[in-house]
């Protein structure tokens, strides 16, 4: 049995006495143990079989709750997630791999999310878990945003170290990412993820759910946590979270007079004030990453508009080699055909670019659907409660799309989906 046998048993020996004694508690103490516990978070290692285990353990334990607590799976979003399987299915149909080969990959890709999503839907089933879950989140994020300054300032992350021990492949990778310094950063911090695009990403989606949660949580703790988010998200010398990041706080400013003048001002200031011409590149650097003079000052590095282009030729080149509408089948990344072209696609870093080559233009079509019909379900639920359509909304999905065009998903979705929930359940007990 290794290490991450171990440590999966003892959480769902945890989970499963805490969710005994209140399934809440054991739920939050899943979610948030599991940013601890895996190396590279939740999200990444072994992530398909750790998902089926946890997920499969919850609904067990849900299950098992009374009618009177148990609270029904919106309709609206079962029926999204049902047309989006049925689009899928009929892709896979025209894909080159195996009908069974691609069935598994559907289920292993979607069936732990939809169990996490289902679970929460249900759990969320009062006011008061709302509010301990909007603190324990804000503490929990401190706590890894505290780290990751420690790790910056260190350049030590003795957590990964200690995992390396037991992952060979992460020993070098964090040394490698944790010295790799992009412009004016002296390195590029992980946390408990692995690799800084995961932490950048997991961090834009809490940034623009403490946006939408802001008035129910305790100002002096809400500024802190975005405070020590934003911090580390710039630690994190990603493109991909840095630019998300500007747009939430874009959206942030809009909406009061105050906030928006003193944001013009900043800007003037930094527009005409000289700088260091370092200071000046970096800045640059992250802003304008279209721009491949400015993106490439100063040895920044990084994915640049000719291979985002290079790499979008490719898909399609990929996905015409069966059929452009339908792609070469799910599951096609992991087979010896798609090693030839990874070294040209370096990690398909753009949501898009692995979708076309696995499941064609149908798939980015269904893709984009699935994402739109969730933000129209929770904009007529917000509508409903408020009597006005969220702004903040539409930039809290707008800005985890960028960060997905960017870089791709980093396995973050799940993530969303808790957090989409938690605030679908939120707007159901607004007073009108």
């Amino acid at each position: 049995m290794n290490i991450l046998s171990i440590l999966l048993l003892f959480a769902l020996v945890v989970q499963i006495v805490l969710s005994k004694a209140n399934r809440f508690h054991g739920y939050l103490f899943m979610l948030f143990s599991s940013l601890l516990l895996i190396p590279k978070g939740i999200f990444v290692i072994s992530s398909s079989l750790k998902y089926y285990y946890l997920a499969v353990s919850f609904f067990f334990l849900f299950a098992g709750n009374t009618k009177s607590t148990r609270v029904a799976f919106p309709k609206a979003i079962g029926l999204a997630f049902g047309g989006y399987m049925l689009l899928s299915l009929f892709i896979i149909i025209g894909g080159s791999i195996s009908y069974l080969h691609q069935l598994f990959y559907l289920f292993k890709q979607w069936f732990p999310i939809l169990m996490f999503a289902y679970v929460t839907f249900g759990l969320f089933c009062r006011n008061k878990y709302i509010e301990r879950f909007n603190r324990a989140l804000c503490f929990i994020t401190i706590a890894l945003c505290l780290y990751g300054i420690f790790e910056y300032l260190s350049q030590l992350n003795p957590y990964m170290s200690f995992m390396g021990r037991y992952f060979k492949d992460i020993d070098s990778e964090e040394e490698a990412l944790l010295y790799g310094g992009r412009g004016l950063l002296t390195g590029r911090i992980t946390c408990t993820m692995g690799h800084f695009l995961t932490w950048g990403q997991t961090l834009v989606l809490t940034l623009g759910y403490l946006f939408l949660v802001r008035n129910k949580i305790e100002k002096k703790l809400l500024y802190i946590t975005i405070l020590l988010v934003a911090i580390n998200i710039i630690f994190t010398g990603s493109r991909s979270s840095v630019v998300p990041m500007l747009i939430l706080l874009l959206g942030f400013v809009i909406r009061k007079a105050k906030y928006c003048i003193a944001s013009l001002l900043l800007l003037f200031v930094l527009g005409n004030v000289p700088f260091n011409q370092k200071i000046q590149n970096t800045v640059d650097s992250f802003i304008f990453f279209w721009s491949e003079k400015k993106s490439h000052q100063d040895e920044m590095g990084g994915s640049s508009m000719e291979l985002r282009a290079f790499q979008l030729e490719t898909s399609l080149m990929v996905a015409e080699k069966n059929s452009l509408l339908f792609g070469q089948g799910l599951g096609y990344m992991e087979t010896n055909q798609y090693a030839i072209v990874q070294r040209v696609m370096i990690g398909a870093e753009c949501l898009i670019f692995p979708i076309i080559m696995q499941q064609g233009l149908l798939g980015v079509v269904a893709w984009l659907l699935l994402y739109i019909v969730l933000f129209v379900i929770i904009e007529k639920k917000y509508k409903r409660a408020y009597g006005i359509y969220s702004l903040y909304l539409g930039v809290f999905f707008f800005g985890y799309f960028t960060s997905l065009i960017m870089t791709g998903d980093r396995q973050t979705f799940v993530w969303f989906m808790v957090l989409y929930a938690v605030y679908f359940r939120s707007l159901q007990f607004i007073k009108k």
